[in-house]
């Protein structure tokens, strides 16, 4: 399973006036990396619909069971996104997902994690390390199979804006930073999905930090 993972975090600071538009922003968000392999062969492993958690270097998570819970009714893909506690950092929210626990007010502070997901590979893609899905397409596809009547209140599917020109960008970093966010995440149209730093990502924030 490792060998799965091994992914790095995106490439560096984006310098707005050498980027080739349009693209696909989101925002980034202070959260904790994580995959979610749906593909109902772990029932009673780690959640009631198949689910198994791993940060993106490949990490065990736990106690998010209730985000499985909440994942797309009937689909079976490979989910990417950040999980999130609101009102926490990062590390508030690795504490809760790094081990298994019975402890009562751990999993009580659990269930108030989100997962915020922004992208969805088929099964076969990610076990063969390969998609020939633009990441328009595949965002198209996640919300094809995530109607509202299909998801629980625990799955936010990221906004996705499309910007022509470095001043959108600019006006999407403010609303994003407006809002709360770290900065954004500019992303290829047509770009693929890399298990590698690849320029098809770039984040914008204020500062850079070591995720």
């Amino acid at each position: 399973m490792a060998e799965l993972f091994a992914m790095k975090t995106p490439s560096g600071q984006l310098d707005p006036a050498k980027l080739k538009y349009p693209v696909l922003v989101q925002p980034k968000l202070d959260g904790l990396r994580g995959i979610c392999i749906k593909d109902g062969a772990h029932i009673g492993a780690s959640g009631p619909v198949g689910c198994r958690w791993f940060s993106f270097t490949g990490k065990p998570l736990w106690n998010l069971e209730h985000v499985s819970a909440s994942l797309p009714d009937g689909d079976t893909a490979v989910y990417d996104g950040e999980i999130i506690w609101p009102g926490h950092p990062f590390s508030d929210a690795y504490g809760l997902c790094k081990r298994q626990t019975s402890n009562a007010e751990t999993r009580k502070q659990a269930k108030e994690l989100e997962f915020h997901c922004f992208d969805r590979l088929e099964l076969n893609e990610w076990s063969g390390k390969h998609t020939f899905r633009t990441f328009a397409d595949r965002v198209n596809k996640l919300r094809e199979v995530s109607p509202a009547s299909k998801i629980g209140p625990n799955l936010v599917l990221m906004d996705v804006l499309r910007v022509v020109d470095q001043e959108g960008l600019e006006a999407a970093y403010r609303e994003f930073l407006d809002a709360g966010h770290e900065g954004l995440m500019a992303k290829a149209i047509n770009g693929l999905y890399h298990w590698t730093r690849h320029p098809d990502w770039h984040r914008y924030k204020p500062t850079i930090t070591v995720d």
